[in-house]
């Protein structure tokens, strides 16, 4: 449902890594790929000023974007520029996922 999409994609923004974490795993199980609001929550903490924020926005952007999608492309090669270096590792790895649809490696 919405609000649970809704308060999984809120847990993404919390101050411990651990709830961060757990909830990119949580996404994979209360979204499906592509699913709209999904996406436009997660892409929205894409540019939050909090690098380990947008750092598990990557990561989640990965679980739910559509393998191939040219948006959620685009959105993570803008990633390949953050100013924080592990926020582009995780876009390194995040845009493999997304591009060829390498999911082996979540």
């Amino acid at each position: 449902s919405n609000g649970v999409v809704r308060l999984v994609v809120w847990k993404m923004k919390h101050s411990d890594e651990a709830v961060r974490s757990s909830a990119v795993q949580a996404l994979k199980h209360v979204a499906e790929r592509g699913d709209p609001l999904a996406l436009q929550l997660v892409s929205e903490l894409l540019v939050h000023p909090t690098a380990a924020i947008r750092r598990t926005a990557i990561d989640a952007l990965s679980v739910v974007a559509p393998l191939g999608d040219p948006t959620a492309i685009n959105q993570l090669s803008s990633r390949l520029e953050d100013l924080d270096p592990l926020a582009r590792m995780h876009a390194v790895d995040a845009f493999g996922r997304v591009a060829t649809g390498d999911v082996g490696r979540e």
